[in-house]
């Protein structure tokens, strides 16, 4: 009986350095899709079995397949980036007015599309602490983005 619960505890442990769960919240590869939205430890070790003996999460991590989009996050924080530093002067005359083409492409690109009008009365409303005195254009999204978390409709319907 020894035998068999090491065997699990070893199998277990080499699979868990994968980072495969079935519930998507630590990895990628043919396993999390197969066993996607399962729950449980029989779905987990499931998963991982499936990654581990299909070798999926390497190839999905290099080809972007398989739920794995290791560059997503820093994709998206470099467009929000290169948008503020492009239109940096329009967007401070539109957020200063409360309206205007950029500032809803701006509401869009901060994830914000589906609430723009209540991102354009946020904003001007916090138009000192975003531009008062910042420098570049991490300085303006640290102080959209903290408008944006300070106010309840926008905190929960933006996506960051």
């Amino acid at each position: 009986m020894k035998k068999i619960g090491l065997g699990f505890l070893l199998l277990g442990s080499l699979f868990l350095g994968s980072n495969a769960f079935a519930d998507g919240t630590s990895g990628c590869g043919l396993g999390s899709q197969v066993w996607k939205g399962q729950s449980g430890l029989i779905s987990h070790l499931s998963a991982m079995t499936t990654n581990g003996s299909s070798y999926s999460q390497t190839f999905g991590m290099t080809s972007g397949t398989s739920n794995c989009d290791v560059n997503k996050s820093v994709e998206l924080e470099r467009q929000k980036d290169v948008f503020v530093a492009q239109n940096h002067l329009i967007l401070s005359e539109e957020m200063a007015q409360g309206q205007g083409e950029f500032l809803v492409a701006y509401a869009a690109v901060m994830g914000c599309d589906k609430a723009s009008a209540r991102f354009a009365q946020v904003t001007m409303g916090h138009y000192d602490q975003i531009f008062g005195s910042a420098t570049n254009s991490a300085q303006v999204l640290a102080g959209t983005e903290a408008a944006i978390a300070g106010d309840s409709e926008l905190s929960s319907t933006c996506k960051l």
